[in-house]
């Protein structure tokens, strides 16, 4: 260190020998203020201890002076301290969140309050706290400090001071921060002082709107009875937060009779806009009761999906008392929901909501009713739980007499199809218990219950619906796609042969293509499934309708040497034409440049001079294609005709 830095050092030690360096002392290298300053400080400004305030805002100036590094002390953190630590002072470095006169007004401590303003303080003076501009007015209000308030007022406060900083505050008043923490006795006095009553709080909330959201019903009757006016929409969150006292007091008022609407209409976005959707999301009767009192429209439809709000009861709410209220006030429990087509009982089948299904069923909904027809068909109640898998939707709908062998229009699928689908094992049971029909589609091309679950790999569904008698070649889809060339398709052993169990058609080909179910096998490289349909008598030889290529071709043109081999082990006639144009299967292995598949069919006592129908031999063959030396080896070894 060199002899200046130790004079500077010296200097410093004497000057902390002042008033309040014992503190410093404490812990220097530590962000002010420290722990003891702050206990200090808070038991002074709770006991309105002004003298000890000022004292311990001394200490403070000395150590900014000195330049010890401060908090910047978050707001919320500040008024739990008592963050006059920081901000209970005249305008310096270390008032960058709040000034004297503010933190004493968010504290209560009305004679501190008293000492500042008889200082001559600007009362309306505004300081930054969590990003805004607020007045002293603003903080006694917010936290309900009548009598800090009242002092403000006499010092001719600005009543109507509003925020001009972050935007989601902008404009807040007051008022509005009274209302908004529901200080009865703040609002009252800042409406004989003269606040606004139309203020509508710039961007946030107004005051009325505020309070009734937070379901302070004392102030929104003062507010009231005051003349205050808020948004045209102040009964949705009082309806939306369920506080029925407060939707009582705004009907009895005047200015909640822009938002009911005694006429159908279509609101855009549900409980956002309209008081009765936003009651029922609450799941509150008695707001629903007193709205419909009211002649609020409880037909109502969004614009979306055209529900009405017994539709929204039955789905996303699911009230049950709610939808037992909407039936009692005669809501239509057959109404359409356009985009889908369903019913309320539609809609709270899909949820699997046992109980509201009790209530609708009871008001004598029609579980049978499909809605307005779709492209893609509508959907029966016992439809639309089957396909969620609603199992104790289903149960009710089927003791309520539910056809379970209905489909909701030409274009649509069974019941049954549709628990299969979504592939509830719980549901299909109860189905098939029910006598659901296993052979029963729906719609012109399928798919069919067996075929469905074979697509899915489904072998205990499809195991029920065999004891079911359902037809094993009963064809699905546009493709004419059979259980068994599904099963095939997906893989599935266990399927396959329960299908061939079952004495399904092995000869039963696809539409796109002719392939039968050993083609399919073959083309996805099963050898075992290849085995299980060989071994129940597959046709090796029939032909595809796509270029005509038996199993044994497609082997060799797949390239899958073990399903060759397992062909040629079930006794295959390796001297056929394999495909239409009359090629032989050992030219097609020695064109493709198979040597493998080529040594499988020597060994299999293939003609290795027996020309394809263009008159190409397998040798001629080989002599076209480069790199295939081994291939010709294997030919010569076998006496081909040089």
């Amino acid at each position: 260190m060199s002899k200046e830095e130790e004079h500077a050092s010296e200097d410093d030690t004497e000057d902390e020998s002042d008033e309040g360096a014992g503190m410093l002392d404490a812990r220097p290298p530590q962000l002010w203020p420290p722990a003891e300053w702050t206990r200090d400080m808070r038991a002074a400004a709770s006991n309105d201890d002004v003298d000890a305030v000022v004292r311990l805002l001394q200490q403070l100036d000395t150590a900014a002076a000195r330049g010890a590094p401060m908090w910047n002390v978050p707001v919320h953190t500040a008024a739990q301290w008592g963050s006059m630590a920081s901000v209970l002072r005249p305008a310096g470095p270390v008032s960058a969140c709040l000034m004297p006169l503010h933190t004493a007004a968010q504290w209560g401590s009305a004679r501190v309050v008293a000492a500042v303003l008889g200082a001559k303080a600007a009362v309306d003076k505004t300081a930054i706290y969590k990003g805004d501009g607020w007045t002293a007015l603003h903080l006694a209000a917010m936290h309900g400090h009548l009598a800090v308030v009242d002092l403000l007022l006499q010092h001719a406060a600005p009543v109507d001071a509003s925020l001009p900083g972050c935007v989601m505050r902008r404009g807040t008043t007051p008022l509005h921060c009274a209302a908004k923490h529901g200080h009865d006795g703040v609002v009252r006095r800042l409406l004989q002082a003269g606040a606004s009553r139309t203020g509508q709080g710039g961007v946030s909330l107004p005051a009325l709107t505020v309070s009734t959201k937070r379901g302070h019903t004392h102030v929104v009757r003062i507010l009231l009875e005051a003349g205050v006016r808020g948004h045209g929409d102040v009964l949705i969150p009082a309806a939306a937060n369920g506080h029925a006292d407060i939707v009582e007091l705004l009907l009895r008022s005047k200015i909640a009779a822009a938002t009911l609407f005694p006429a159908e209409r279509v609101v855009q976005r549900c409980a956002q806009d309209d008081p009765v959707f936003a009651a029922v999301e609450a799941g509150c009767v008695q707001s629903l009761r007193l709205l419909a009192k009211a002649k609020a429209s409880i037909h109502t439809s969004d614009a979306k999906y055209r529900s009405t709000p017994l539709h929204h009861c039955a789905g996303t709410s699911g009230h049950a008392g709610v939808a037992r209220e909407l039936v009692r006030l005669k809501a239509d429990v057959d109404a359409v929901a356009s985009l889908w087509g369903e019913t309320p009982v539609g809609v709270a089948a899909a949820f699997n909501r046992s109980g509201m299904l009790q209530v609708l069923l009871r008001a004598k909904a029609d579980t049978e009713n499909t809605g307005v027809p779709k492209p893609r068909g509508t959907r029966t109640a016992l439809w639309c739980a089957a396909y969620a898998g609603a199992r104790d939707a289903v149960a009710v709908l089927i003791v309520a007499g539910a056809n379970v062998n209905v489909c909701s229009s030409p274009d649509s699928s069974s019941p049954l199809c549709a628990a299969v689908y979504g592939h509830d094992e719980g549901t299909v049971q109860k189905l098939l218990d029910a006598k659901a029909d296993a052979n029963l589609a729906g719609s012109c091309r399928g798919p069919y219950p067996l075929a469905q679950a074979a697509r899915r790999g489904h072998a205990r569904v499809m195991r029920w619906l065999l004891v079911a008698k359902a037809d094993p070649d009963m064809p699905g889809g546009d493709d004419d796609e059979t259980p068994l060339l599904a099963a095939a398709s997906r893989g599935s052993l266990e399927a396959t042969q329960m299908l061939v169990d079952a004495k399904a058609d092995l000869c039963k080909k696809l539409r796109r293509d002719g392939s039968t179910a050993l083609h399919v096998a073959i083309q996805e490289g099963s050898v075992a499934l290849a085995q299980c349909l060989l071994a129940a008598k597959a046709d090796m030889y029939a032909a595809r309708s796509v270029h005509g290529m038996t199993p044994v071709y497609l082997a060799v043109h797949c390239a899958t040497t073990d399903l060759l081999q397992v062909l040629v082990d079930a006794r295959a006639d390796v001297n056929r034409a394999g495909c239409a144009n009359g090629t032989t299967v050992l030219v097609a292995a020695v064109r493709a440049g198979h040597h493998h598949a080529v040594a499988v069919l020597l060994r299999a006592n293939a003609d290795v001079n027996r020309p394809s129908a263009d008159g190409v031999t397998p040798l001629a063959a080989a002599r076209f294609r480069h790199n295939c030396l081994h291939t010709l080896d294997l030919l010569v070894q076998a006496k081909a005709h040089v």
